[in-house]
């Protein structure tokens, strides 16, 4: 048993029941040999299961109180864990030593879950720096082999509530920048809940499961910073119709030579419709 106490600023909160941390790691997959990430390891859960199902774990912590229980746990499991100390944010100092396809899981910090996942899901198409939060201008939206390397399955715990827009598949309620990404790059399926029991301390909100598994190329073509862009400005609006929160990037006209209404509303548009309007602006 760990005496690490959760630390609110970090936004920890310990996965505690058995059954959910099998159910978990049925979802990971993976054989014995392969390696497997883990974001956020904290005390070691999630990690320990893992490794006893043969696992080689790359560890992703910046909580320097977890370092000695998870550099036991490898001690006890032929040294299979390999412990990346720092912020899993910086996909430059653990990313490149994944190899190809392994998948990626973690019980997300509830400050940065979302900001981790949609740098995941873009690091495909830029490379991964310690300081590029944002797809490059001009970034070609084909994989070359490079690229295809960094593209992994996941399986995150999130809020409920963020996995309901991760894996949004069009107009509702839940729709936006997040679910556009997602659905343009990936398959995304909510698993299950995790109720608040399971955790130590109990959040106050209900969490997910989520498993996003990667598509072969992207389903439309388009120009990622410029997509970046149109999708801030017109959910970050997401009231007002097209022709005012796009009215700096795109015209009235430019807006309806797509096919859209300038009256229209972000959350009325598809996927295919919002890359469209990216790949109109100038």
């Amino acid at each position: 048993m760990t005496s690490v106490s959760p630390a609110k600023h970090l936004g920890q909160h310990f996965l505690t029941n058995p059954r959910t941390i099998a159910r978990i790691a049925d979802a990971v997959g993976g054989t014995a040999g392969q390696t497997v990430a883990e974001i956020g390891p904290g005390t070691g859960a999630l990690t320990a299961e893992l490794l006893r199902r043969g696992l080689h774990v790359l560890a992703v912590e910046m909580d320097d109180r977890c370092y000695p229980t998870l550099e036991d746990l490898s001690a006890q499991h032929d040294n299979r864990l390999t412990l990346i100390k720092g912020d899993a944010l910086k996909l430059d100092t653990w990313l490149p030593h994944l190899p190809p396809g392994s998948p990626i899981c973690g019980n997300l910090p509830y400050n940065v879950g979302t900001e981790i996942t949609t740098r995941l899901l873009l690091a495909p198409y830029q490379p991964p720096t310690a300081e590029g939060r944002h797809p490059r201008a001009g970034g070609d939206p084909r994989y070359t082999a490079a690229q295809r390397s960094m593209s992994h399955p996941m399986v995150f715990m999130l809020q409920k509530e963020v996995i309901q827009r991760l894996t949004a598949t069009g107009p509702s309620p839940h729709w936006g920048r997040l679910g556009v990404i997602t659905h343009l790059l990936c398959e995304a399926r909510r698993l299950f809940d995790v109720p608040p029991g399971c955790f130590n301390p109990p959040p106050k909100v209900m969490s997910s499961i989520v498993q996003l598994t990667p598509l072969p190329a992207p389903r439309y073509e388009v120009d990622f910073a410029k997509l970046d862009t149109l999708l801030r400005h017109a959910f970050g609006q997401r009231r007002k119709m097209l022709r005012s929160s796009l009215k700096t990037l795109l015209s009235e006209d430019q807006i309806t030579a797509c096919g859209i209404p300038a009256t229209a509303r972000p959350e009325e548009l598809s996927t295919q419709e919002l890359c469209n309007l990216s790949n109109a602006i100038k």
